[in-house]
């Protein structure tokens, strides 16, 4: 019976420690949970900031390099190695492309310098080619002079001349023909006439017909030829005169044109030598003037003059 008051006592002071204790247990245990939560949330806020895309870049480009390195970087974490390798060969092949591209450029602007360059050497080139085969080619020279009188008649006005032609050129000239004619210069067209006796166009072009002469004979480096001709101005030539009052009307001036035309290779690359001559009448000493039509006139009487502005000249 005497330990019942002390059992009691016992249990008691038990109850009161248990009464004390189980406030702080419980308090220790909230605080534990809250740092739990904390550090959770902590964690949580980390794995969240890592895993938000990179702020905007300053421009397209950097824009583009960020999006594949994340783009690679969760490849990486992914076991698929063949996808894996897809990846890496398409980053080989778009950098080759790139570095191609740039040296194709490079190499285009060299390309277009080097063109640049042919163009003004080859222009230069023609040029030089052109002038040396001026320094060898034939070139054919032709002097008109009056070898009788003129006399006219129902026929019209018949003009003796002879025609001199001279190789002054380095090569042989081959086919070399001479194509004269007489006129009267009252005539309107005689630049016309000229051109087309010598097988070319009025506009100074070439015409086939030069090219399909296939006689003549070759005349060599230094020499010279002179040919006999007895030509008539016809009536209609002479008639011309009538279109004039006055002074001209009844008179002429009796004119010699042509060319002498030869190819300067057995090819048959043809070239011209252009003539003009007009013919007056001396009617006294340092006095010339026109013919009178139905008048002869005796050689000594006759002087020729060479038409430089019109008429003469090669190609």
């Amino acid at each position: 019976m005497a330990n019942e008051p002390d059992a009691q006592k016992r249990e008691a002071e038990t109850e009161t420690q248990n009464t004390d204790s189980a406030p702080k247990r419980n308090v220790s245990q909230a605080e534990h949970e809250a740092e739990v939560t904390d550090a959770n949330q902590q964690e949580a806020n980390s794995t969240t900031t890592q895993t938000e895309p990179p702020p905007a870049a300053p421009n397209r480009f950097r824009k583009v390099v960020g999006r594949t390195i994340n783009w690679l970087k969760c490849k990486v974490r992914e076991p698929n190695m063949a996808e894996w390798m897809m990846v890496l060969f398409t980053v080989v092949i778009a950098g080759a492309t790139i570095a191609y591209t740039e040296f194709a450029r490079r190499q285009w602007r060299v390309m277009a310098g080097q063109l640049a360059e042919m163009k003004t050497g080859g222009a230069d080139t023609h040029a030089l080619a052109d002038w040396a085969k001026a320094q060898t080619r034939a070139w054919v020279s032709a002097e008109v002079k009056i070898s009788g009188p003129i006399t006219l008649d129902a026929r019209g006005a018949e003009l003796r001349f002879s025609v001199k032609i001279v190789n002054t050129g380095r090569s042989p000239a081959f086919r070399v023909d001479i194509w004269p004619k007489v006129i009267n210069q009252q005539n309107p067209v005689i630049r016309r006439e000229q051109l087309e006796i010598c097988g070319r166009n009025p506009d100074g072009t070439g015409r086939p017909m030069s090219n399909k002469v296939f006689w003549g004979g070759t005349l060599f480096p230094g020499a010279d030829e002179t040919h006999y001709y007895a030509l008539t101005v016809i009536p209609k030539e002479l008639a011309n005169s009538n279109e004039f009052d006055g002074y001209f009307k009844g008179r002429f001036m009796p004119g010699i044109l042509g060319c002498v035309d030869y190819a300067i290779d057995p090819t048959g690359e043809r070239h011209q030598t252009f003539f003009s001559y007009t013919l007056m009448t001396v009617v006294a000493p340092g006095k010339n003037d026109f013919s009178r039509i139905g008048e002869n006139i005796p050689l000594d009487k006759v002087v020729t003059f060479r038409d430089w502005q019109h008429g003469s000249g090669a190609n």
